[in-house]
C-alpha cells in the first residue's frame, strides 16, 4: 500500500476513547474530552486539557465525559483564533463553540477554515473524525432554513475550499438540549484515513436539494491505519451518526422500533467485511466488536425500548450511552454512532 507515509519501525501511538463519570479523574495522557452535561462551554481543564461541555444530559441523568487519551505523552496545548487544541505528536484534538445568535452559516465556515489551517500548520493533516453538537438544530433561522441547514451551508463551503469530498471524514451532526454549537475534530500526523460509504445509503454529500441547499459534508465511516515496516496495521473504525435512511430517504416514519432495527442493520452493513473489502481496509467487524456507542433518541419514552433492542446486537464489552436529543431530520427518531477498537493485524489487508 503506497500512501506517502514513512514505514520505518517505531512505536505507534494508540488513541483510546472511553466514557467516564463527570467527576472522575481523567485517564492518563488525555488529549481532550467532551462532557455531556447541562450547558454549552469550552475551556482548558486540569492540565490545560481542552474540555467541551454540551447540554445533552437529561434532568434525571448523571453527566458523563467522553475522554480521548493516547499511549503517548501529551504535549502542551494551545489556542488559535476560536480554537482550543491539544496534541501528542501523533494526534491532534481540537474543540470550539459557536455562540447562540451567531450567523451559523458564516460561523461554521469560519470555524472549519480555522480547523483546516491549524491541522496544516501543526502537521496533523489527516482529519478522521468530527462532531457537530447543534442546539435548536431543527428550528427555523431568520433565513427560513433550519439552523442545521444554515450550518451545513457554511461547512460545505469550507470543505469545498479544503479539498472536497475525498477529504470528508466520519462525522456526527446531532441536536442538544440547549443553544449554540459545539465542535470537536480529531486529526492524525501519520495515520492513513480511508473514508468508507454504506452500500445501503447514498453518500451524504450526494443528497438531493430536498434536504437543504447544500448536502452534508461527511463520510459514513473512517478507518484509520498505521503502516509500519513489519506490515502490521493498527486501525480503528469510526462510524458516523447513522439513522433509518435507505438510499437518501427516511424510512419507517413514526415507527421507532422499525427505525431502530433499520439503523442497526445499516451499521452492520457498513462494517461488514464485504463492504470494507471494497475500500481495502479490513476483513470486517460485527456489531459485537464495537467498543463505544452513543444512541441518540428523540423521544424520551423510547429510551427503554432502545436499550432493550441495542443490547441484543452489541457485545458485553460495548459501553453504550443514551441521550435524548433531536436528530437531523424531523421524521427521524434515533441515530447511532460507534467506535470499533484499535487492533494489530499482520498481512491482513490485501
Amino acid at each position: 500500500m503506497s500512501d506517502g507515509v514513512s514505514t520505518e519501525t517505531k512505536a505507534i501511538s494508540l488513541l483510546h476513547p472511553r466514557f467516564v463519570a463527570a467527576r472522575k479523574r481523567l485517564p492518563t495522557n488525555t488529549l481532550g474530552c467532551i462532557e455531556f452535561g447541562d450547558c454549552l462551554s469550552v475551556s482548558k481543564g486540569p492540565g490545560a486539557i481542552p474540555h467541551l461541555t454540551v447540554p445533552m444530559a437529561r434532568s434525571n441523568q448523571e453527566s458523563f465525559v467522553e475522554s480521548w487519551s493516547s499511549t503517548a505523552p501529551r504535549k502542551e496545548g494551545g489556542t488559535r483564533g476560536d480554537l482550543i487544541y491539544s496534541e501528542d505528536g501523533e494526534y491532534l484534538f481540537i474543540t470550539t463553540i459557536i455562540a447562540e445568535g451567531d450567523d451559523y452559516d458564516k460561523a461554521a465556515e469560519s470555524r472549519y477554515r480555522q480547523i483546516f489551517e491549524l491541522i496544516a500548520d501543526l502537521g496533523y493533516s489527516r482529519l478522521f473524525r468530527i462532531w457537530n453538537y447543534i442546539g435548536n438544530m431543527l428550528d427555523t433561522a431568520p433565513s427560513g432554513l433550519q439552523f442545521y441547514q444554515e450550518f451545513v451551508k457554511g461547512r460545505e463551503r469550507a470543505f469545498a475550499n479544503y479539498g472536497g469530498t475525498k477529504l470528508m471524514p466520519a462525522a456526527t451532526g446531532i441536536g442538544t438540549r440547549g443553544s449554540g454549537i459545539g465542535l470537536v475534530a480529531l486529526a492524525s500526523r501519520t495515520g492513513v484515513p480511508t473514508h468508507v460509504e454504506n452500500p445501503r445509503q447514498t453518500p451524504a454529500y450526494e443528497y438531493p436539494e430536498q434536504y437543504g441547499p447544500k448536502a452534508p459534508s461527511f463520510a459514513r465511516a473512517t478507518v484509520l491505519n498505521h503502516n509500519t515496516a513489519s506490515e502490521s496495521y493498527t486501525q480503528s473504525l469510526y462510524v458516523s451518526g447513522t439513522s433509518s435512511i435507505l438510499g437518501h430517504e427516511s424510512v419507517y416514519c413514526g415507527d421507532f422500533n422499525a427505525q431502530l432495527t433499520t439503523t442497526l442493520e445499516n451499521l452492520a452493513a457498513l462494517v461488514d467485511g464485504k463492504n470494507l473489502a471494497r475500500f481495502k481496509v479490513h476483513k470486517g467487524f460485527d456489531l459485537t466488536d464495537a467498543s463505544l456507542m452513543k444512541v441518540y433518541v428523540k423521544r424520551s419514552t423510547d429510551i427503554t425500548k432502545a436499550y432493550e433492542t441495542v443490547r441484543k446486537y452489541v457485545g458485553k464489552q460495548t459501553d453504550v450511552r443514551y441521550l435524548n436529543v433531536d436528530v437531523c431530520r424531523k421524521e427521524l427518531l434515533v441515530e447511532i454512532e460507534a467506535v470499533f477498537p484499535s487492533v494489530s493485524r499482520l498481512k491482513e489487508i490485501k
